[in-house]
């Protein structure tokens, strides 16, 4: 879980431009507001999912910065509806999810 937290910090400071790599060769034309782009992560199962939403969120890189949800078959629909709802623009969002995700 740790790996994936700080890709995920790293991925996130690379688009607002603070990260190592978004101080190298960044071409700032491929993406108008990479701070708008989502993190997608795939994940075996509910309990992998539940322990990686509690980390990012835990995360003083991440927690209060990006919309962070869980994706998976035990959510309501309204919850399910609020993982595809847009961000307020700077925000980024991040979904752990299980990989039956893929194909709904």
């Amino acid at each position: 879980y740790e790996l994936i937290v700080k890709l995920c910090e790293t991925i996130h400071a690379d688009g607002l431009g603070v990260g190592a790599s978004a101080q190298q060769d960044h071409d700032p034309g491929i993406v108008d507001d990479a701070a708008a782009g989502a993190i997608l992560v795939f994940l075996p199962g509910l309990a992998e999912i539940q322990t990686l939403v509690e980390r990012l969120r835990a995360s003083e890189v991440l927690g209060e910065k990006c919309r962070i949800h869980g994706l998976h078959s035990a959510l309501s629909s309204t919850e399910q509806t609020a993982v595809f709802e847009r961000p307020a623009r700077g925000v980024r969002k991040i979904v752990a999810a299980t990989n039956i995700a893929e194909t709904s």
